[in-house]
């Protein structure tokens, strides 16, 4: 990858944990239900840093959330679980190859719609669980994963749209 690319993506990174401290976590939907812009900013810089540095980079943002927010290791561990797992075979060898990053424009809409959304759920379970510590309300969790998942995407997808200007929804696939 080039030096430009790793550079706008660290910024990238930057700005999504200052927005994500500074606005989206004063955000609380029925109390508990918070948008989550990080996340999708960590998963879809994969293909830009080897796996080490994202997995180190992807520590680190939520390091910086989890120490702003005394969190204890929440964000840090469930997006270190994101950057560990590869999630990023459900979109295909061959699209990922040619990939800079993972993108509608690069990977199209419905692949990219279900790796943010597993990678989403993931996020949401890993930390709900490792925050509650109890497996007794299944379906409170299960709610609280399911909401946080839906909101958290009705906020990424449209800013995807924004910033690739509709390119991906054209062929749709």
């Amino acid at each position: 990858m080039k030096t430009s690319d790793v550079a706008l993506w660290l910024v990238a990174i930057v700005f999504a944990i200052v927005l994500q401290i500074g606005v989206l976590d004063q955000v609380k939907l029925s109390g508990y239900i918070n948008p989550q812009l990080l996340p999708a900013i960590v998963i879809m810089s994969k293909p830009v840093f080897n796996k080490y540095a994202h997995l180190f980079i992807a520590f680190l943002a939520g390091f910086a959330i989890d120490v702003w927010n005394s969190t204890g290791g929440l964000y840090a561990s469930s997006l270190t679980l994101l950057s560990y797992l590869p999630l990023q075979r459900v979109l295909g060898y061959a699209a990922l190859q040619e990939a800079k990053s993972i993108r509608i424009e690069t990977v199209k809409l419905n692949r990219f719609l279900l790796y943010l959304t597993l990678s989403y759920l993931l996020f949401f379970i890993w930390m709900y669980m490792i925050d509650s510590f109890e497996f007794g309300n299944f379906l409170t969790l299960l709610k609280k994963v399911i909401l946080s998942s839906l909101v958290s995407l009705a906020l990424i997808v449209p800013i995807e749209y924004v910033l690739t200007k509709g390119k991906g929804f054209k062929s749709g696939r």
